[in-house]
């Protein structure tokens, strides 16, 4: 782990969330126990449908991380939310529902998320103005600074100006962030990072993820 940006977040008041998707998958439950002994979060993507086909943090591997206590964030990045929120574990710290393919009504998807996690997030492509319904009843939301789900891309800067402009919910930030871009993220307001590549280093670095 890089404890030198891991502590650059911590020092500027917000909380990092490690993105396990960064992470070789035998190596993903030592990452995650890593981030929780420094007070920090295991974030866990789940991509599919009209989100692409990437691998993902699988169901088992998110059950287990339940059963291990710390917090756990699921990023749901599904076409098939409601049958996702059905099938995770309950003692989640929070559920992120990704808002741009969403048929179901938000409300129902909050009411489900709350079944089986502390509090519900929307994630928003901060590129996409988010309709006001999308946000509504969420305990925050998570712009992302990168187009979800699609590797190969670095925080684009308007994404994070776009932030700026986000005066409700509590608000945290995804993709393709690095140290140099920590004191931007802090001034916009953030109070939560997801971290992938640039937070896991050596051989337990999963190369192809885009965070």
């Amino acid at each position: 782990m890089n404890d030198e940006l891991a502590a650059r977040v911590e020092s500027a008041g917000m909380v990092l969330a490690g993105s396990l998707l960064a992470v070789n998958p035998a190596a993903r439950f030592d990452a995650a126990r890593g981030l929780w002994a420094r007070g920090a979060w295991a974030h866990a993507d789940v991509i599919g449908g009209g989100y692409g086909s990437r691998p993902s943090v699988t169901l088992d591997e998110i059950r287990a991380l339940a059963a291990a206590g710390g917090p756990v964030d699921v990023h749901l990045m599904v076409d098939d939310v409601v049958g996702w929120l059905e099938a995770l574990p309950t003692g989640l710290a929070r559920v992120t529902i990704q808002s741009e393919r969403l048929e179901a009504d938000i409300g129902r998807l909050i009411a489900l998320g709350r079944q089986r996690a502390d509090a519900v997030w929307v994630g928003v492509d901060t590129a996409v103005a988010p309709t006001p319904q999308a946000v509504t009843g969420a305990d925050g939301v998570l712009h992302m600074l990168v187009p979800p789900a699609v590797p190969g891309h670095s925080l684009d800067p308007q994404r994070l100006a776009a932030l700026r402009a986000d005066g409700g919910s509590p608000v945290g930030v995804d993709g393709g962030v690095r140290a140099s871009d920590v004191g931007a993220i802090a001034r916009s307001g953030a109070s939560y990072v997801v971290i992938g590549r640039s937070l896991f280093t050596g051989p337990a670095a999963q190369k192809e993820t885009s965070r």
